[in-house]
């Protein structure tokens, strides 16, 4: 049998709205240290894994070592 999911979503527009969203009690976010490191210092936000988000556009690519396709994919890594 399938079961429904009990998960509740938000999704806002910006860092702040979801900074602002964590602090007033609903939910979590992940923001960079840039953003939400004051908070943390204040005491308003807690940073509960040591883990970070690099600001910027990161792009990873998975793929297949032996595609035929393998020179084509490999254009876009270097």
């Amino acid at each position: 049998s399938t079961q429904s999911s009990t998960i509740q979503w938000m999704e806002v527009g910006t860092f702040d709205m979801g900074l602002t969203t964590v602090m007033a009690g609903h939910g979590v976010c992940l923001a960079t240290d840039s953003l939400a490191g004051d908070f943390i210092e204040r005491g308003l936000l807690v940073k509960p894994f040591d883990i970070g988000m690099t600001p910027g556009v990161q792009v990873n690519l998975c793929f297949d070592p032996s595609s035929p396709r393998k020179e084509r994919i490999e254009a876009f890594t270097e």
